[in-house]
C-alpha cells in the first residue's frame, strides 16, 4: 500500500532508533523525538513490519515476554497514543485490535539495507563482481553503530541478534569481493578484527588466510589455519571444514591461482576462490562418518541397549527418533550413547554427525556454531550457510529432509542447546547425552542412568584386567569393584591402573581404595579421572547448591530426607527441598522417592573433599538435626518439658498424629538418625547460648526411641547408636550419660530376648549410676534388671530388686519410675503366687500414672491390671479395664488399642460369649494390621485362631495361625514353639484363657 503523503518519515533501525522528517527538496530533514526505551521498542516492532498488523499480543509479548506487568494492554495503548502525537494521527493505524505503522519498506533503513543485498548477490550471480560490490557497500554505509541499541524486550533482542548477524554475512561478502576484484590493501586489518569479534566464523578466517597470501604473509596464513584448527578442537571438538583445509594446502603448495588477481580478471579469480551457488549440485552428496570409536571392552547395558535400539527403529519412520541418555558423570552416558550409535549405524546410509556440546564447560557450544559444523559436514560450503542460529537450523533440517542421518549430541547443558540440532522430519535419528534429565525434549525416550549392577561392573573388570589375572584374587577384585561404587568410570580406571601394572596384586588396590581419603586420587590414569568427571558437574553449580552438597556430605547416612537436611543445615525445610531437587536435576545428587536423597559413594567423597578445601569442619549441622529429632520424640511421647526441668530445644520438631505415625516416621528416618550417632560428633563442646553438648542430646533421644513400640525390628541399629554413645560418654568421662546410654542398651537387649546381655548391661547402668550419687537412671536400670531376673525365673530375686528400685525412685521423686518398678512387680508376685499383692502393686502403679497424667502409661497400667485380672478369672473385672486401656490407646498408641481388644476377646471366651469375642479379635486384628508391632499382631492372630476354632471355622483359625507363627519366627519369640505344635497336632487346643500368658507391655 502506498501513501500520498507531502512529508516523509524515515525510521532507522540500524543502530539507536530514529526516525527523520523529510520535507521538500532543501529543507533539511528534522529528527523527531522517539520518547521512552519501551516506547521506541513499539516503535521498532511497528517499523520492522513496514505496514503489517502487530496485534496487542504480540506487542505485549515483544515488550515483556511470557510475564507482562499488571495494566500491559494499557500500557501498550499508550505508547501508541504518543508516537501518534508525533508522528500525526494517521501514522498508525488500529487494525483489528492491532496497530500498524503507514510506512513504505524505502522508509525504513532495515528493507533498504536487505534491498541492497539482495540486488548485490543477483549482480554477482550476473557476473557483475564491481556492482555486487557496490551494493554490499551501499547496504553496510547505512549502519550507524549497534542496530536498536538500547532498547529491550524480547523483540528488540531477537532482531538484534538477527541484523547483526546479516551485517557480518554482507561483510564477509563484500570482503569475498574486494578480494577477487585484487583490493587486498584494507581487507587484512578489516578481517583481523572480524575474526577477532566472530573466532568461529571459518569463512572469514579462510578471507584472512588468502589476504594474507596475496600480500606476501605466508606464514601468517598458515599460523592462521593453526589457531583456527586448535580453536575449533578445543571449543567444538572438530576440525577445521573441508574448504579450509583445501585452502591451506593451496597456500602449502603455493597454488599459482591463489595469486592477487589483476581487476580484469575478477570473475575467474571469483569463481576459483569462493564456490558459487549451484556448484555443489555437480558434486555428489556429502556422506558424513563423524562417530567417535566404539569402545572395544563395551560391558552391560544389554537390556537398555535393546530397548532404545528397538525404540529407534520403531520411531524413525514415524518422526524423529530422540533418545535422551542422563546421569551423573562417569555413569557411561558417551560409551553407551558411542555403543547404540554404531549398533544402529547400519539404518542410517546417509550418514552419522557427532558433536561434543561441553555442557560442563564454563561457556557451553553455541548451537549456531555447531549447526555450521554439523552444514560443512553435510557438505554445504561456507559461502552457501546462512548466519543467524534460525537461518542455520532452517538450512539444517531443509539439508536433512529426505535423508537417513544419526546426530550424536553428546554432553549438553540443557534442552535449550539441543532444540536448535534436532531435525526436523522423519527419518533421522538423535542420541542425546547429559547430566540432567533433558524434560523439555518433547517426545523423547529417557533413559536415566544408574551404576551398573554388580555382575555387569565385574565383567567390564574382568575384561579389562584378564580373566587370568584374577586367579586367587576374585574376592579382591570383588571389593575393588564395590569400592568403586560400581561406577563405569571408576571401575574402567581401576582395571586400566591394574593392566598397567602387571606385578601389581589385585589386593594391594584393594586395600589403597579402602582408604577414604585417598580413593578418588586412587580413581586416576592417564587423562582419565573420577575426579575430573565430578569437577565438571560440581563447577556449574550455584553457591547456595554447592554449599548444600558440600555440608550435607557430612553426614554418613545411606539417604537424607528434605526435613532432615533442612535441620543439618539449619535452613528453611522448603526452601532446602528445591535446592535438593535442583541438585537431583543436576546430577549430583539421586532420589530414590519423594523427598528423600542420597549421594553415590564416590561423589560424597569428592564433597567431602571440597569441603575441606573450604576449609570447613564439623560445625553444629549435627547438633542442629539431634535437636531436630529430640523435639519431635518429645512432641511425640508428649513430654511435660518444663515440668521435668529440661532443656528446652531450639527446633520446634515435627507434629504427629499418632505414636504409629511417629514411629513410621523415625523408622523412615532411620539412617540419618543412625548418622547422628557419631562418636566424634557427640564427644563435641557444647555449642550455642544455652550450653548443651550433642550428648546430651544424644542421651535423651536414645531414651525415647527405645521407648517406642516395635523397637525390635531395629534393635541392631539402636544397639549400634547406643554402644557409640557409651564410647562416647566414656571418653568425656560423662558417667551419668554413661549410666543413662547403658539402660537404654539393656532396654534394647531385653526386647530381643538378649536377656542374659541385658542383665549385664542394666548391672552396669546401675553400678555406673550408684557411683555418681544415683539418680532416676539408676531406679529405671534395677527395675530393668528386675525384670532380667523374672524373666530368667528367679521371681524371688526379682520382688527385691523392684523394692529397690521403688525405694531409689522415691528417694529421688521419680514417680514414674515408680509407677514401672510397681507395675511390673506385679508380675513376679503374681508369678510366686502372692495374688492380692499384685492387685495391690498394679493398683498403687495404675495410682501413680494417672497422677502423672500420662495417657500412655495409663493404659499400659490399666492393660497389667486387667491382665491380672483375666489370670485369675476375674473376667468381667479385666474386661472393664480393658475397654478402658483401649480408650487411652486409641488416639495415642493403636498397637496397644489392639492388644486391649484382644485380650478383651479372651475375657469375653471366659465369660461365654464366643460372639462378641469374635467381634473383639476381629477389631484387634484390624487395628495391628495397620501397625508396625510384628509381635502384638502375631498375638491378635493367635487369640483371633482360638476364638475361630470355637465358631466352628477350624480352616481360617489355621490360615491365622500360619501368618501368626511366620511372624513369631521373624522376630524371634518363643510363643512361635506352642504355635508351631498346634499346627502340628489338628487334635491340639488352645492354651486356657485363664492361664494365657499376659501381653509383654512393660518393656
Amino acid at each position: 500500500m502506498r501513501w500520498d503523503w507531502s512529508v516523509v518519515v524515515q525510521y532507522g533501525l540500524l543502530g539507536p532508533v530514529r526516525a527523520l522528517r523529510v520535507g521538500v527538496a532543501g529543507e533539511p530533514a528534522e529528527e523527531l523525538k522517539v520518547g521512552s526505551p519501551q516506547q521506541q521498542a513499539v516503535l521498532a516492532l511497528l517499523a520492522s513490519r513496514a505496514g503489517r498488523v502487530a496485534t496487542a499480543d504480540e506487542l505485549i509479548e515483544g515488550l515483556w515476554g511470557d510475564e507482562p506487568p499488571e495494566g500491559a494492554l494499557g500500557t501498550v495503548r499508550t505508547y501508541a497514543f504518543r508516537l501518534r502525537k508525533v508522528f500525526g494521527a494517521e501514522a498508525i493505524a488500529s487494525i483489528a485490535g492491532g496497530y500498524a505503522l503507514r510506512a513504505e519498506r524505502s522508509h525504513v533503513d532495515l528493507f533498504t539495507f536487505e534491498d541492497h543485498v539482495t540486488t548485490a548477490e543477483q549482480r554477482r550471480l550476473s557476473g557483475d563482481v564491481a556492482g555486487a560490490r557496490g551494493e554490499l557497500a551501499s547496504a553496510l554505509a547505512l549502519w550507524r553503530g549497534t542496530p536498536l541499541a538500547g532498547i529491550p524486550g524480547p523483540y528488540a533482542e531477537s532482531l538484534r541478534t538477527t541484523l547483526l548477524e546479516r551485517r557480518t554475512a554482507a561483510q564477509e561478502s563484500r570482503i569475498a569481493l574486494d578480494l577477487s576484484l585484487g583490493r587486498v590493501g584494507d581487507a587484512v586489518s578489516e578481517l583481523t578484527v572480524l575474526t577477532s569479534e566472530h573466532p568461529l566464523r571459518e569463512g572469514l578466517r579462510a578471507q584472512l588466510m588468502l589476504a594474507l597470501y596475496q600480500t606476501g604473509r605466508q606464514a601468517e596464513a598458515l599460523g592462521v589455519y593453526a589457531d583456527t584448527r586448535r580453536l575449533l578442537r578445543r571449543e567444538l571438538g572438530v576440525d577445521p571444514g573441508a574448504e579450509l583445509g583445501e585452502l591451506h594446502q593451496r597456500i602449502l603448495r603455493a597454488d599459482p591461482a591463489l595469486a592477487r588477481p589483476a581487476a580484469e580478471n575478477a570473475e575467474i579469480t571469483l569463481k576459483a576462490t569462493e564456490a558459487p551457488v549451484g556448484s555443489s549440485a555437480e558434486k555428489p552428496p556429502t556422506i558424513p562418518a563423524q562417530l567417535p570409536a566404539d569402545t572395544a571392552d563395551f560391558t552391560g547395558r544389554e537390556n537398555l541397549t535393546r530397548v532404545l535400539a528397538a525404540r529407534i527403529a520403531t520411531t524413525v519412520g514415524q518422526s524423529v527418533a530422540v533418545c535422551a541418555l542422563s546421569g551423573l558423570g562417569g555413569v557411561g552416558k558417551t560409551a553407551l550413547a558411542i555403543h547404540l550409535a554404531h549398533l544402529v549405524r547400519s539404518d542410517f546410509p546417509d550418514g552419522q554427525l557427532y558433536v561434543d556440546l561441553r555442557g560442563g564447560d564454563p561457556v557451553p557450544a553455541d548451537p549456531a556454531w555447531v549447526l555450521a559444523a554439523f552444514l560443512r559436514g553435510l557438505g554445504i560450503s561456507e559461502g552457501e550457510t546462512a548466519q543467524g542460529l534460525e537461518e542455520r537450523a532452517a538450512a539444517y533440517r531443509s539439508a536433512l529432509a529426505g535423508r537417513r542421518v544419526l546426530i550424536v549430541l553428546d554432553n549438553a547443558q540443557d534442552a535449550a542447546q539441543v532444540r536448535p540440532l534436532l531435525p526436523g522430519a522423519p527419518g533421522c535419528a538423535v542420541i542425546v547425552t547429559s547430566r540432567p534429565k533433558l524434560t523439555g525434549l518433547a517426545g523423547a525416550t529417557f533413559a536415566d542412568l544408574d551404576v551398573l549392577d554388580p555382575g555387569e561392573a565385574m565383567n567390564m573388570f574382568t575384561r579389562i584386567v584378564g580373566e587370568e589375572r584374577l586367579g586367587m584374587e576374585h574376592t579382591a577384585a570383588i571389593e575393588v569393584v564395590a569400592l568403586c561404587g560400581y561406577l563405569p568410570l571408576a571401575v574402567r580406571i581401576a582395571a586400566a591402573r591394574l593392566a598397567s601394572r602387571p606385578r601389581w596384586r589385585i589386593g594391594s588396590l584393594a586395600a589403597r581404595l579402602s582408604d577414604q581419603r585417598r580413593r578418588l586420587g586412587e580413581l586416576a590414569v592417564g587423562d582419565l579421572a573420577v575426579r575430573t568427571a565430578f569437577e565438571l558437574g560440581y563447577h556449574q553449580l550455584s553457591p547456595a547448591q554447592a554449599d548444600v552438597f558440600r555440608r550435607l556430605s557430612l553426614l554418613d547416612s545411606a539417604e537424607v530426607s528434605a526435613a532432615a537436611a533442612a535441620a543439618l543445615l539449619g535452613q528453611d525445610e522448603a526452601d532446602t527441598e528445591e535446592v535438593l531437587e535442583s541438585l537431583v536435576d543436576a546430577a549430583m545428587l539421586e532420589s530414590a522417592s519423594p523427598g528423600r536423597y542420597r549421594y553415590h559413594d564416590l561423589l560424597r567423597l569428592y564433597a567431602r573433599e571440597q569441603h575441606e578445601a573450604e576449609g570447613g569442619d564439623l560445625d553444629d549441622g549435627f547438633v542442629k538435626l539431634l535437636d531436630f529429632y529430640l523435639a519431635s520424640m518429645r512432641r511425640l511421647r508428649r513430654i511435660p518439658v518444663e515440668e521435668l526441668g529440661l532443656a528446652p530445644t531450639r527446633s520446634t520438631g515435627r507434629e504427629f498424629d499418632s505414636v504409629e505415625a511417629g514411629v513410621r516416621w523415625i523408622a523412615d528416618e532411620g539412617s540419618s538418625v543412625d548418622a547422628v550417632f557419631n562418636r566424634s560428633a557427640l564427644t563435641r563442646p557444647p555449642c550455642g547460648a544455652d550450653g548443651v553438648g550433642p550428648l546430651t542430646l544424644a542421651v535423651e533421644l536414645l531414651d525415647h526411641l527405645v521407648s517406642l513400640p516395635g523397637i525390635e525390628r531395629y534393635a541392631e541399629e539402636l544397639a549400634a547408636a547406643a554402644r557409640n554413645a557409651a564410647a562416647a560418654a566414656v571418653e568425656c568421662g560423662d558417667v551419668r550419660s554413661e549410666a543413662r546410654v547403658r539402660h537404654s542398651l539393656a532396654r534394647i537387649l531385653y526386647a530381643t530376648y538378649q536377656i542374659e546381655a541385658a542383665a549385664d548391661e542394666a548391672e552396669r547402668s546401675h553400678r555406673a549410676a550408684e557411683s555418681v550419687g544415683g539418680d532416676e537412671t539408676q531406679a529405671d536400670a534395677v527395675n530393668l534388671l528386675a525384670m532380667t531376673y523374672a524373666d530368667l525365673g528367679r521371681d524371688a530375686e526379682a520382688i527385691a530388686l523392684y523394692e529397690h528400685a521403688i525405694s531409689v525412685s522415691r528417694t529421688f521423686g521419680d514417680v514414674a519410675s515408680e509407677a514401672a518398678a510397681r507395675q511390673n512387680m506385679a508380675r513376679s508376685l503374681f508369678v510366686v503366687g502372692r495374688t492380692d499383692d499384685a492387685l495391690e502393686s498394679t493398683m498403687a502403679g495404675l495410682a501413680l500414672c494417672r497422677a502423672l497424667g500420662d495417657d500412655v502409661s495409663t493404659g499400659y497400667a490399666l492393660f497389667q491390671t486387667g491382665s491380672i485380672y483375666l489370670q485369675t478369672r476375674s473376667y468381667q473385672e479385666s474386661l472393664t479395664y480393658f475397654a478402658d486401656a483401649a480408650r487411652y490407646f486409641a488416639d495415642v498408641h493403636p498397637p496397644m488399642e489392639g492388644a486391649a481388644h484382644a485380650s478383651s476377646a479372651r475375657a469375653l471366651l471366659g465369660l461365654g460369649e464366643p460372639n462378641r469375642a469374635l467381634e473383639y479379635a476381629e477389631r484387634a486384628v484390624s487395628v495391628l494390621r495397620e501397625t508396625a508391632d510384628t509381635w502384638q499382631y502375631a498375638t491378635a492372630l493367635a487369640v483371633l485362631a482360638d476364638v475361630l476354632d470355637l465358631a466352628g471355622q477350624p480352616e481360617r483359625a489355621r490360615g491365622c495361625r500360619e501368618e501368626a507363627l511366620a511372624m513369631y519366627v521373624e522376630i524371634g519369640d518363643p510363643e512361635a514353639d506352642r504355635i508351631r505344635g498346634m499346627l502340628s497336632d489338628p487334635e491340639a487346643t488352645s492354651v486356657p484363657v485363664a492361664t494365657s500368658t499376659p501381653g509383654r507391655t512393660s518393656r
